[in-house]
């Protein structure tokens, strides 16, 4: 999200909608790379508190090793001292 520099409200509420309904039906949803003013947005309306430090990140990277760690059990970084899957997840 991170070339979105604004949010309005109804897209904001529908953002919060699609997270309830997703988080309902078994799915999580993960924020990265957000702008200043989104974020700020994100926090006023909640959404920051009931997403969390671990579903707020960022940038795609972070999220990459988030993922890797929780569900692939990739430990975070490789013996070249790069992060595990990095290259082949990002290029």
């Amino acid at each position: 999200m991170s070339r979105v520099f604004d949010m309005e409200y109804t897209a904001l509420q529908m953002l919060i909608a699609g997270e309830r309904r997703a988080t309902e039906e078994g799915a999580t949803v993960w924020l990265a790379g957000l702008n200043p003013g989104v974020m700020d947005s994100i926090k006023a309306s909640g959404l920051a508190d009931r997403l969390g430090t671990e579903r707020l990140f960022d940038n795609a990277r972070a999220v990459i090793r988030q993922y890797q760690a929780r569900f692939l059990n990739v430990s975070n970084e490789d013996s070249n001292g790069m992060k595990s899957g990095e290259t082949d997840l990002l290029n």
